[in-house]
């Protein structure tokens, strides 16, 4: 896959988009980040900074603990 990188130095991978990370999380179940990096076929780093940014603005429930990572119930029910 092509990549990227933006003025800040992050690595932005062309034809993968927060919408097939989302698509990914629509059956509601935990993903866990190396689940999600395989199917996606991300690179470290990458998939961590597409989840930091779906949790801050609430799309996902996040546990960092566990590196696991669900969409968030009230979106799943938008159906996007």
């Amino acid at each position: 896959m092509n990549s990227i990188k933006t003025a800040k130095g992050l690595e932005v991978v062309r034809g993968i988009t927060i919408d097939d990370v989302l698509e990914l999380l629509m059956d509601g179940k935990w993903h866990s980040f190396e689940e999600l990096r395989e199917q996606l076929q991300l690179k470290n780093g990458t998939l961590e900074s597409m989840v930091s940014f779906l949790s801050e603005y609430g799309f996902v429930k996040l546990d960092e603990k566990k590196m696991k990572v669900r969409i968030d119930e009230d979106i799943k029910q938008l159906n996007l």
